[in-house]
């Protein structure tokens, strides 16, 4: 087995390493310590195991730039060739035996979180204190602190209360914030979640019903025995879709569910109301039934599905209460109702008409859909296992759009991809971390963002991303232009916020901070 010190000791003959060679030196170099995210300067490799050592500024794998020593001017910045930017990974996972989980700031009693009156910045470890004010890290203007705020300096300039205050010492941070920071001043829910079933004859032939049961049992019932494993008061709903909609009454009252089917797809009604949303732990039974009846073999079913209709009751569902999850199978191409899609043919065409024509979404009732999605603060998660075209650029639109997860099982085997399809469909209901996101990307004077790259969506005006739905996997990028000159005497500081509801029902501010 290669040491460390015989890497070095390459290194000084050689004068350089391979990529494989580098890549193991890292690897065992951070295998006898730890990364610090203020002393040392840049990060390793992203393939690299490492754990690490808050010092103030944000982990490597929370958030990483294109470059570390930032040009003071445009033009020196060209010179290099290399484009200013960064790449955040707000939920990235951490490992909590090692201290990396990241801590709570609670501004609820205050009753607001200390920011910079000019730029909006959220106060952070390079914020600077002067008795009743602070003076922002980001634009250097001084701001008035909250009453409840206000703690005396040392002789070195520092808050007594520096160690208290995660939000002082830490470069990733919690904010958990009062009403005023809800979504439409309505309070925070749980995230709660609308599973779409197909039941047609292909969906039914690959036994898709069944697996898809044992799923949703697997994601709520984790540790069997009834006890829901979602958050307190998060509930599910779940709706069948073929040539038409089936809604199960999932009240706890009921010994075994009740089935309403709808016919009417083009403006599709909610045929109860008590009982569309369940609790898991309330209605157990009830929802067991459901399961149950869902891994029965049926022998008569319809060919056609309607998926479109089925994303527009869960739609109206979910904006009830003010957004969540919704998790689909599909088993064909829709071909019925609303958002009905048809096979392309594009014989005889050139590549690059080809190209425009298959790899642009044109169905416009996916597209209007898309946009009441991101307005009502719902994600899809997609899950296609298909022995035929399904067309995803206009299917797949609002997985893609609204940060769901869109996965593709071709020429699906029931008996080959079950265990996948199964583990696969539980994780994605698992690891949503919240929901009703919006993120604002700020940083030093003299810089601003030039474009947000990733899955999401903006809303209205505003440019920044709307991220419906948040999961370990949400990722998004940017890159910076100079609107002036940087003062070379201060760091350059870039900070991340993101306001969302957490999945139990909690509004909070996800500050990263990067120096």
């Amino acid at each position: 087995m290669t040491t460390t010190t015989d890497i070095q000791n390459q290194i000084q003959t050689n004068g350089d390493l391979s990529v494989s060679e580098a890549r193991n030196f890292s690897e065992e170099e951070y295998k006898e310590k730890k990364f610090l995210t203020f002393q040392n300067a840049c990060p390793p490799p992203a393939g690299t195991q490492y754990s690490v050592v808050d010092q103030g500024n944000a982990s490597p794998k929370f958030i990483r730039m294109s470059m570390y020593n930032v040009p003071s001017t445009t033009q020196l910045r060209e010179a290099t060739k290399v484009p200013l930017g960064l790449f955040v990974r707000p939920f990235a996972p951490c490992d909590v035996e090692k201290g990396e989980q990241v801590p709570d700031a609670d501004f609820r009693e205050i009753g607001m979180v200390p920011r910079c009156r000019r730029c909006r910045a959220y106060v952070n470890p390079a914020t600077q204190f002067q008795g009743y004010n602070m003076t922002c890290n980001m634009c250097h203007y001084t701001s008035p602190l909250p009453t409840d705020y206000v703690a005396p300096l040392d002789s070195n300039g520092v808050r007594t209360d520096y160690l208290q205050r995660a939000e002082l010492h830490r470069g990733v941070v919690d904010f958990l914030v009062p009403k005023e920071y809800n979504l439409d001043e309505l309070p925070s829910k749980p995230l709660n979640h609308v599973f779409l079933v197909d039941l047609t004859q292909a969906s039914t032939s690959a036994q898709l019903p069944r697996i898809f049961a044992s799923a949703i049992r697997l994601a709520i019932y984790e540790n069997f025995g009834g006890e829901s494993s979602l958050p307190p008061n998060a509930k599910i709903s779940i709706i069948g879709f073929d040539k038409r909609l089936h809604f199960y009454d999932l009240s706890p009252s009921l010994m075994q569910t009740k089935v309403s089917i709808v016919g009417d797809l083009d403006d599709p009604f909610l045929p109860f109301y008590d009982g569309l949303f369940g609790d898991p732990t309330e209605s157990y039974s009830v929802i067991e039934s459901v399961l149950n009846t869902l891994e029965q073999p049926k022998s008569m079913s319809d060919t056609d599905p309607a998926f479109g209709a089925a994303l527009n009751a869960a739609k109206v569902l979910l904006s009830e209460v003010g957004g969540g999850q919704v998790t689909a199978v599909l088993s064909a191409l829709p071909s019925w109702g609303p958002g009905v899609v048809k096979p392309k043919i594009l014989a005889g065409k050139q590549i690059a008409d080809y190209d425009k024509e298959v790899m642009t979404a044109e169905n416009t009732f996916y597209q209007n859909l898309l946009k009441e999605y991101i307005k009502t603060n719902i994600g899809l998660n997609l899950f296609v296992a298909s022995k035929t075209p399904v067309d995803l650029i206009n299917t797949g639109l609002l997985a893609q759009q609204t940060g769901g997860v869109l996965k593709t099982f071709h020429n699906f085997d029931p008996y080959v991809d079950e265990e996948e399809l199964t583990h696969t469909i539980k994780d994605s209901v698992k690891k949503v971390t919240g929901y009703q996101g919006q993120l604002k990307i700020r940083c030093s004077s003299g810089l601003q963002v030039n474009k947000y790259y990733g899955g999401f969506q903006t809303s209205g005006e505003a440019t920044d991303p709307v991220l419906p739905v948040l999961n370990n996997d949400t990722s998004i990028a940017c890159d910076f232009v100079y609107d002036g000159k940087l003062e070379t005497k201060y760091d350059g500081h870039f900070q991340i916020a993101l306001l969302y509801t957490a999945s139990d029902g909690q509004r909070k501010v996800r500050v990263i901070n990067s120096c």
